[in-house]
C-alpha cells in the first residue's frame, strides 16, 4: 500500500468518513498546496493526522517498515 503526504482541510472532519476519502484522493490529484494541514493517506484512505512535514516523514518511514 502506497502513502504519501499532501494537504488537507483542518475543518474536514474524522478521516474514515467517506466524504473525507474522496477529498482526500481529489488532493493528491490535484496536488492542492494552499494553507491546508499535512495529512498521512494512503491512496483510497485517509490514515491519520499529522502536525507537520517530519512527523509525516516518520509516519511514512515506520508504515514502509510494517509494509
Amino acid at each position: 500500500q502506497r502513502f504519501m503526504c499532501i494537504y488537507f482541510p483542518l475543518d474536514a472532519g474524522v478521516c474514515d468518513n467517506e466524504s473525507v476519502q474522496t477529498v482526500c484522493i481529489n488532493s493528491i490529484n490535484h496536488q492542492r498546496t494552499d494553507k491546508w494541514d499535512f495529512l498521512l493517506c494512503s491512496e483510497a484512505t485517509c490514515c491519520m493526522r499529522v502536525l507537520n512535514l517530519s512527523s509525516c516523514l516518520r509516519n511514512l518511514k515506520s508504515h514502509a517498515k510494517q509494509a
